[in-house]
């Protein structure tokens, strides 16, 4: 998979762009990254599947405590409860509807392919920490996407020169490397009934 290169301004703006970085900015305060920043971005692709022992889908779009969630930092059952309370729907031009909800954080749109939900979800860091942690809640599970980040120069005259970049090097579920080499970008989450969670890449 490549690698994501995410173009932040200083008024916050985020927008993904496909030009080269410069060279690595290196440790906070250097060539003026404002350091502790929040910033959230797309996981670049990556769709991740819940199943049971048995590959069944976890997801059913008629419960919504069924829907996994994500959240920057561990939040409170009221929180996740809320936050699934509020969905749209959008449909594509290639037939897909994504049903979208959690503040627009997070997303589920069915794979044709397997005929399992694929949930979507924004990755979150803080500049110019190069690890940060996304917590994926399903079901009674807590889950974590540890995301490893690289921050750079914009290339000249971008954003008027008042601009950087984070790059996504690595995502690991719960541990599991998803992001590097996982060319389709999907990732199966295995929840059995007893037993510990399983994570495969590109296919069960």
């Amino acid at each position: 998979m490549k690698k994501l290169l995410v173009l932040f301004l200083t008024l916050g703006v985020l927008s993904s762009v496909v030009s080269a970085c410069m060279g690595d900015l290196g440790p906070a305060g250097e060539k003026g990254i404002p350091a502790g920043v929040s910033f959230y971005t797309s996981a670049q692709g990556l769709q991740f599947f819940f199943v049971d022992e048995d590959g069944n889908d976890l997801v059913d779009l008629d419960e919504r405590h069924s829907w996994p969630l994500a959240f920057p930092q561990k939040v409170e059952l009221t929180t996740r409860e809320s936050a699934i309370t509020r969905a749209t729907t959008e449909a594509h031009s290639d037939g897909r509807v994504f049903y979208v909800y959690n503040d627009n954080c997070n997303a589920l749109c069915k794979d044709y392919d397997s005929g399992l939900y694929g949930f979507s979800t924004y990755l979150w860091g803080r500049t110019v920490e190069p690890e940060y942690t996304t917590y994926i809640y399903k079901g009674s599970s807590i889950d974590s996407l540890n995301v490893s980040y690289t921050y750079h120069e914009a290339q000249a005259g971008q954003a008027g020169g008042n601009s950087w970049m984070v790059q996504i090097t690595s995502v690991k579920y719960n541990g599991v490397e998803v992001f590097e080499g996982n060319e389709n970008g999907k990732v199966f989450v295995r929840k059995p009934s007893q037993g510990e969670t399983t994570v495969t890449v590109g296919s069960l």
